[in-house]
This record gives structure tokens, C-alpha cells and sequence, in this order.
């Protein structure tokens, strides 16, 4: 509603009057549009910097005028988030968020600088991926070989891809020949709506599965023509 406000010139525009608040809402309106926020954000990205702004920024830092801003505000915030038993890692995506904002807002002039230079954070605890053990892999398989989604399973242990190029993945992209898998664009679920993209690396890449891999998936291109003959316009 602010940014609806400020367009018809219901909101004063003085720069320095600005609420966190006002001026948030109305970033978040220039990062969706693709003309006025540089480069285009995933949807993904742009969800999370709607959340992290509606849930953590405006509730606590809302009212502080944007000119006032310091780093003692967002230290206090984080604060009250680790309190809260959010994870450091969560803290840091918020602290990006708000970060991003300010830069926006001193290249446009609001700020004079970024007053959260002398925000310091604690460092975040890495993930580190561990390979399945034998019996581990052999426990998955006998819990999911037949199951429905094991085409799926088994081609996401072999080529390790990401979730949303699992989902993006279609019959085109698969050299059943070759055993060639070609990762061209993504689907993403963002706030109940499907979104398609591309790669998170932004590149298109060839990933190569085992023999195994390959007879499943032909099993299962097979079940779907059966399926879709069978189903007819109810197939989806």
C-alpha cells in the first residue's frame, strides 16, 4: 500500500522522513519489478526478502527512521533473534536482506553511507554433506524401490542434482543412449506457485548416470505412455 500511496503522491518523499518501515515496503516493490532493481532476482530470492522483512525488520526496526539507522539497531535485533533460538545462519540472511536495502537506499541517495559497516557477526557453523555408507544406501533402496518415485530417487542419488532440477527435468533433456541428463532450467515451489528458472549456477550442464539409472528411467517412460493411453484427456 505504501508504494501505491507514494505513486500518487499521497506519502511525503523527503528522503529523510522515511520510516524503515516505508522505505522496506517500498524496496521490496522496486526489487520485484525487473526495470527498476538492476538485475532480475529469483522468485525464490525475492520470497525470502519479503519474509525476512515482514517477520524480523518492520516488527523491530519499523518505526526507526531510515536517516537513524545504526548498527546498534540491527546488533539488537540479532540479538533478540539468537534469544528467539534462530540459528546464526538465519541471523546472517536477515542481516544480508537489511544490508541489501541499505545499499540500495545510498545509491539512491536516502543514505549518505551504509551505517551497518561495524555490524559484526558470528561466524556460521558450515554444513558439510556426508556420503551414504553401503548399508545406508541399502536401507533407502529397500524403503523406495517400489515406490512410485523411485526413477526420481535413484536418478537424485546417482547424478546428485538439486531438488528443482530434479523437478525441471524433462524427456527431452534425457539421452537414454547416451545416458546423458542435460540440467536447462529448474522448477521451484515459491509460496504455493510453480516457478520455472534456470540452474542456480546459471549454466546449462551434462551430468552422466550408470546403466542401472538408465534401465529404471526406461522402465519408467514406458508406465507413463501406458499411463497416458490408458488415461487419455485425464492424464496429467
Amino acid at each position: 500500500q505504501f508504494a501505491a500511496d507514494w505513486k500518487a503522491g499521497k506519502i511525503d518523499p523527503e528522503k529523510g522522513r522515511l520510516t524503515i518501515a516505508e522505505f522496506l515496503t517500498w524496496w521490496l516493490t522496486q526489487r520485484a519489478d525487473p526495470h527498476n532493481g538492476g538485475r532480475t532476482l529469483r522468485a525464490s530470492t525475492l520470497r525470502g526478502y519479503d519474509s525476512h522483512v515482514r517477520v524480523y525488520l518492520i516488527p523491530t526496526l519499523g518505526q526507526v527512521r531510515l536517516r537513524d539507522l545504526t548498527s546498534d539497531h540491527a546488533e539488537a535485533l540479532y540479538r533478540r533473534m539468537r534469544e528467539q533460538g534462530k540459528s546464526e545462519a538465519v541471523v546472517q540472511r536477515v542481516h544480508n536482506t537489511l544490508r541489501s536495502a541499505v545499499h540500495y537506499a545510498v545509491r539512491r541517495g536516502y543514505l549518505p553511507s551504509d551505517p551497518l559497516v561495524r555490524v559484526e557477526l558470528r561466524p556460521v557453523k558450515r554444513y558439510r554433506a556426508q556420503a551414504w555408507e553401503p548399508d545406508e544406501w541399502a536401507a533407502f533402496r529397500a524403503h523406495t524401490e517400489s515406490s512410485r518415485s523411485w526413477a526420481l530417487l535413484l536418478l537424485a542419488v546417482d547424478a546428485g542434482l538439486r531438488r528443482g532440477e530434479l523437478c525441471g527435468l524433462s524427456w527431452s533433456s534425457v539421452d537414454l543412449d547416451e545416458g546423458r541428463v542435460t540440467v536447462e532450467r529448474t522448477r521451484t515451489d515459491v509460496g504455493g506457485t510453480v516457478v520455472e528458472g534456470v540452474p542456480k549456477s546459471g549454466k546449462i550442464r551434462e551430468v552422466f548416470v550408470t546403466p542401472e539409472t538408465v534401465t529404471v528411467l526406461r522402465g519408467w517412460r514406458r508406465q507413463q505412455a501406458e499411463e497416458r493411453l490408458l488415461l487419455g484427456g485425464a492424464y496429467t
